[in-house]
């Protein structure tokens, strides 16, 4: 009993600590600046290498590496990420440097995870024969096999532990108890779940270096290349955990008993909390939320294919008796739960899309939306062919010989295929925040427009264009002042008033105006004529994060 009790502790403990992690914020990492730019032409060589990233990048496997056209490196050889702002990764540069083409290799691991890569080509000079293109390469084709073999392993030793767990404690439930031989077939079941999960969870160390530091599988096992990924990266912290788990896992469902079968399940559902803080779900805007739908599209995807599994393996050759009361009434049991874990599988997973995806366009045009497709036609297949047979059993069982619920767990399958797939495809980035502009009426049937652009925290050009009601610009205003007050609950009531300048063609304008922070922002404008006429009106404007 006490090794029972320091088991539980273990494994409470193993869950509160997944849970006190901290949660990725955004998506896939890509460059919002960089400085210089790519394919700039500088008159004269630059101190630093400065890309800024859409988000905070992970401290390992970070790298700026500048050579020359004769590719002799010119960097410092030291890249850091900028302790004030985890967006911001630099790179000294030697001193003099010589007119000439250059290129910048950089190198990070986005908050999700996943590795992003990539050349920013510059020039010193005036260089004859121009710049190469981008070369920017953030992972967007296919993953690689040894990636999509290690998420088979482990999704297939998910879904046939979450079977054969709950076959034993809720569906399965003969009246004259279990046979020895069933008893044994049960548990190689289990044995064969947790031995593609242990080693799909131990090859992720060595694979998530190799994949990071883009090195082979020899060089994946260098030690400081471990250290780094252990140390330096969430990936290398929620293995640690993940071998902690297996190894209690291990140990629980190795001891008979009704209390260790809970546990074991307690246990695994901490490895799928786990999964759920890696990947794309972990890497949105709604981390949180998005985080919880994912822990429970897996618990629900689980339990449906390992059912089915269950049905296949572990009665086997029982389909071609002729008493299957036994598997009727098994199967009576099991529904309901595949019944809700399919409507949980279509919310969670729609629920997430909407945050991944973000656009029709994404859907249709990106190799993760097309991805996400294919798997929701084999979801939809799988869901079909599951109302089918159900209906089958129904009405005539004794026809039944198990074929129709083979084919819906081959289904199944190909989708924990295509899911190992997609799931290691980048997601597509967030469209970027669209400029603010209405139009509000004036008297005799002018008009004022306001831009903001580009509509976020901090600084902003505000634009004010006033027009007759034939559209053109009326150029005999004066001038043009601007009120700004933050709204909502904690809005602080402070207002700022400034003027904006008038150009040559009528349009009022003002650069670098700070807005504080996101939300809506009350705008007052106040203009006067030529003639001494007022002009008022107020605009609601919606401010984007800065973060996207």
């Amino acid at each position: 009993m006490n090794v029972m009790k320091r088991a539980t502790l273990w494994a409470v403990l193993a869950v509160l600590c997944t849970i006190l992690l901290p949660k990725a914020a955004f998506a896939h990492a890509y460059i919002v600046q960089s400085t210089p730019a790519e394919n700039q032409e500088l008159k004269k060589a630059p101190e630093e290498i400065k890309i800024e990233f859409n988000e905070a990048i992970q401290n390992g496997f970070h790298s700026i590496t500048v050579r020359n056209s004769s590719g002799e490196r010119v960097d410092s050889g030291k890249t850091e990420i900028d302790p004030q702002n985890a967006k911001i990764m630099t790179v000294k540069l030697k001193p003099k440097l010589k007119d000439d083409i250059y290129s910048a290799e950089w190198r990070a691991v986005s908050a999700d995870g996943h590795p992003v890569s990539g050349t920013i080509p510059f020039s010193i000079g005036n260089i004859q024969g121009g710049l190469p293109k981008d070369q920017q390469n953030q992972a967007s084709g296919l993953p690689a096999a040894d990636i999509v073999i290690e998420r088979v392993l482990l999704y297939t030793g998910f879904s046939l532990f979450m079977g054969a767990a709950l076959f034993q404690l809720v569906w399965h439930r003969p009246e004259n108890g279990w046979p020895g031989d069933k008893k044994r077939r049960l548990k190689r079941i289990t044995n064969v779940a947790l031995l593609l999960t242990g080693a799909a969870i131990i090859i992720q160390l060595p694979l998530q270096t190799k994949t990071n530091a883009g090195v082979s599988w020899i060089g994946a096992f260098q030690p400081s290349l471990l250290k780094e990924t252990l140390l330096n990266t969430t990936g290398g912290t929620l293995w640690l955990i993940n071998i902690a788990i297996i190894a209690l896992l291990v140990f629980s469902s190795n001891r008979k008993g009704l209390k260790s079968a809970i546990l074991s399940l307690f246990l695994f559902a901490g490895l799928l909390f786990v999964k759920s803080l890696d990947g794309h779900a972990a890497s949105t805007s709604a981390g949180y939320m998005t985080i919880a739908m994912n822990f429970i599209h897996l618990n629900a995807a689980s339990i449906w294919t390992g059912g089915l599994a269950m049905f296949v393996l572990f009665f086997g050759k029982d389909w071609l008796k002729p008493d299957k009361s036994l598997i009727w009434e098994t199967i009576r049991r099991f529904s309901p739960w595949a019944l809700a874990s399919a409507g949980l599988l279509i919310f969670s997973g729609l629920f997430n899309s909407f945050f991944i995806v973000h656009t029709l366009d994404n859907l249709f045009g990106t190799a993760y939306g097309k991805a996400l497709l294919v798997k929701s036609a084999l979801v939809l297949l799988m869901i079909g062919l599951g109302a089918f047979h159900y209906f089958r059993f129904r009405k005539a069982p004794k026809q039944q010989d198990g074929r129709s619920m083979k084919a819906e767990w081959a289904v199944g399958l190909l989708i924990l295929l295509t899911t190992a797939v997609f799931t290691n495809i980048p997601s597509p980035p967030a469209p970027l925040p669209q400029p603010f502009s209405e139009t509000k009426q004036l008297t005799e049937g002018n008009t004022l427009s306001l831009r903001i652009s580009p509509n976020m925290p901090g600084s902003n050009t505000f634009e004010v264009t006033v027009r007759n009601r034939k559209g053109d610009v009326v150029k005999d205003i004066q001038k043009i002042e601007l009120t700004v007050e933050k709204t909502g609950l904690f809005g602080d009531d402070k207002e700022s008033t400034f003027s904006l300048s008038k150009n040559k063609d009528g349009v009022f304008q003002t650069k670098n105006l700070n807005l504080s922070e996101d939300g809506i922002w009350k705008i007052r404008v106040h203009g006067l004529t030529a003639s001494f006429e007022e002009i008022r009106t107020v605009f609601n404007a919606k401010i984007n994060k800065k973060e996207f």
